[in-house]
């Protein structure tokens, strides 16, 4: 997805390398990011209890699923440089609320019955409910991972927590950093990025004492009872269905698996992910890869699902490459900076069959492949797969998933480098999913992933990873000559 403008971790292996410093798009843990010391006050959303109403909006069908399975968030990180003003940010972190209807409301599951109840806008206030002196950096990610994996989840309100460092122990420091994470239930990746500038600017705003000027947002609970209408009208014998039934046949009857070997589970309970973030491409070659795509006729988006099957092919020798992608489902206009779950999941298979993946005219077809996958796949995120696993009767989990963000017109990415930003997510636990997170923003590609914490599926990644990028550089080397040979070495050098 690309947002415009206009449109508004031993084994944990020590695999986590992240870029820190420049705006680079890195979904990492809060133990990756350097946190300062200082003053750390915890801000929560409060309302009276009778300000929540019943509310008939229904929620989507992964949302309710979502509250019978494990409890994730989703939250970011940023350095605001102004002084820390008590009045200031509550009157901005108010602000927020009225914005997003999504923060003021709630679901519980009575005698299994899903009911929404709603607070109005003016009925939600927020207020510190801790403070502490704190100097030992590594006592504060814990604090803060701690409470965020202890108290955000789908069924207690509030489903998002605030906290604020400041007065470092360097008198006179004129910023404070803001972290801020919310249950996946409110939040998904494309909101979580547009809320890093519109903290900063809601703060700004009310510390110098000016209006905001944002122009309103689309209310995510107005779009889930449209989709769960949508999901509830599907039967057994819709297209969607039979297309997804014929997509599991195809992967072994469940969603495809990495394509590499990720080892074998060693204990009864699955461990936590081992993580990787890193700069995978700069600019300037990322500029002439993005050319030779378009050269073809296609996107980087396109370009980089090719080279992933590309690289698959050239590792295990399968003439396919299977896996799901994340796709939004904001299709309206006002939607576009509106903070929820607006994500559906889509089936891609690119089919390398008859391809000659060693050649230029074998790279055009990959793409050509790649893009009729996407496209054909991009209908099926309107009903979401776990409504679909109704019709099958079966349960599905992806495991090989990937992710593709451009944040090149995300507002405020300009100005992360600045702001030290950074997008967080909470810790996982799987023995066998492996996920990757690619964004394109100022600096380049980036790549953000998890898998599982073994010497295997490390050693798998890394070396799937590195294929990937070496694919890219071969397209850009054969669309623009003057790009020049491959650095091979620097390549190898980029993941180790």
């Amino acid at each position: 997805m690309t947002i415009r403008p206009e449109d508004a971790s031993a084994i944990r292996i020590a695999t986590t390398r992240t870029l820190f410093g420049g705006h680079r798009m890195l979904f990492t843990e809060l133990a990756d990011y350097p946190l300062p010391s200082g003053h750390v006050t915890e801000w929560m959303p409060v309302a009276r209890p009778e300000a929540f109403v019943s509310d008939n909006r229904r929620i989507t069908a992964p949302h309710e699923h979502y509250l019978d399975g494990n409890a994730s968030w989703l939250g970011g990180v940023l350095r605001i440089g102004l002084r820390l003003d008590e009045s200031a940010l509550r009157g901005a972190l108010t602000d927020w609320a009225v914005r997003h209807e999504v923060l003021r409301t709630t679901v519980r599951r009575t005698h299994g019955l899903v009911e929404r109840r709603t607070a109005d806008a003016d009925a939600v206030s927020w207020a510190p409910s801790e403070t502490s002196i704190m100097v030992d950096t590594r006592g504060i990610h814990q604090q803060l991972v701690s409470t965020f994996d202890s108290v955000l989840n789908p069924h207690v309100w509030p489903h998002c927590r605030v906290v604020t460092i400041a007065g470092s122990v360097e008198p006179g420091d004129e910023h404070f950093t803001l972290v801020f994470a919310a249950d996946h239930s409110v939040m998904d990746a494309y909101s979580l990025l547009t809320t890093i500038a519109e903290l900063e600017h809601l703060y700004r705003c009310r510390f110098t004492g000016i209006d905001h000027g944002l122009a309103p947002a689309g209310s995510h609970i107005d779009l889930s009872d449209l989709d769960r209408a949508a999901s509830d009208s599907v039967d057994a014998e819709h297209r969607a269905v039979h297309r997804w039934a014929e997509f599991f046949d195809r992967c072994g009857g469940d969603f495809p698996a990495f394509p590499l070997p990720t080892g074998s589970p060693t204990q009864a309970t699955a461990e936590h992910q081992s993580g990787l973030g890193f700069q995978m491409i700069g600019p300037d070659q990322v500029a002439q890869i993005a050319t030779a795509c378009r050269q073809l006729g296609h996107s980087m988006q396109t370009g980089i699902v090719a080279a992933m099957a590309i690289a698959s092919a050239r590792m295990t020798g399968a003439d396919h490459l299977r896996f799901a992608m994340p796709m939004h489902t904001r299709d309206q206009p006002d939607l576009a900076l509106s903070m929820g779950w607006f994500i559906g999941i889509a089936p891609i298979e690119v089919d390398l069959r008859d391809i000659d993946i060693s050649t230029p005219a074998g790279h055009a077809a990959a793409m050509s492949a790649a893009a009729a996958s996407i496209h054909a796949s991009k209908d099926l995120r309107e009903i979401h797969v776990l409504r679909i696993a109704e019709h099958l009767g079966g349960t599905y989990r992806p495991r090989f998933v990937m992710s593709y963000l451009d944040c090149r017109f995300t507002p405020g990415m300009a100005d992360w480098s600045e702001w030290r930003a950074q997008t967080l997510r909470s810790h996982a636990t799987s023995d066998d999913e492996v996920y990757f997170w690619i964004g394109r923003d100022a600096t380049g590609l980036t790549l953000s992933a998890r898998f599982p914490s073994n010497h295997v599926a490390t050693s798998a990644v890394h070396d799937f990873i590195r294929q990937v990028i070496a694919v890219l550089h071969e397209f850009a080397t054969v669309a623009t000559p003057a790009v020049g040979d491959v650095d091979m070495a620097a390549i190898q050098g980029a993941v180790r």
